[in-house]
């Protein structure tokens, strides 16, 4: 980002460098023509953090499926940017808990299967898992364990009790938190899974 600016014939603070990536990640052509608009409008260089949000348009569009693939790489803070700019463009929790619960369950068949000595190239041609994509699953089961996607299973279900009840501020709540546990071995506590009775 800080090449394409100076290309451009500007200078930006390494925060303004920050702010351009995580505004424009999967944009590049977007970042390319803020770039350009940056530079004709003639700002004080080197541009700062607070001169740069004042003159963006952010252009960062994702996926729910940008959302799995961050997870399953382990990639926890870039899967929340991700979901609450889902959550900005109306994508439903709903559509979201679902892909997750069958990511979940999928991994969980996986690292069951490979328990009873299965091999994974096996297991991947079976679950039609392509191979451009079986990287990250390895890295996912190598990861999380028995325990903890059982855990994330669990609170995929409670997740649909939410959105069952139509409970979404909550339902976010609990997307952000089963999105947290894909980080590492580490149970989650208990109260990033659980769910209130309702009234």
């Amino acid at each position: 980002m800080q090449q394409r600016a100076q290309q451009c014939g500007i200078q930006l603070q390494p925060e303004a460098v920050q702010l351009m990536c995580h505004a424009f990640e999967g944009n590049l052509l977007a970042a390319a023509q803020e770039l350009e608009k940056l530079a004709l409008l003639a700002l004080p260089q080197p541009i700062s953090l607070a001169v740069l949000q004042e003159n963006i348009t952010q252009h960062n569009h994702f996926t729910p499926f940008q959302l799995v693939d961050a997870l399953l790489a382990g990639k926890v803070n870039r899967a929340s940017r991700i979901l609450q700019q889902l959550r900005e463009e109306g994508v439903e929790a709903g559509l979201l808990a679902w892909t997750l619960a069958r990511e979940i369950e999928q991994l969980l068949a996986l690292q069951l299967a490979a328990r009873q000595g299965q091999a994974l190239a096996q297991l991947f041609a079976q679950a039609r898992i392509w191979q451009s994509r079986q990287a990250l699953y390895q890295q996912a089961l190598q990861r999380l364990p028995l325990p903890k996607l059982r855990q994330l299973l669990h609170g995929a279900s409670q997740l649909n009790r939410l959105l069952g009840r139509f409970e979404q501020e909550a339902a976010w709540l609990l997307l952000q938190g089963i999105c947290l546990g894909f980080k590492d071995a580490i149970p989650l506590p208990p109260c990033l899974l659980s769910v209130p009775e309702a009234p």
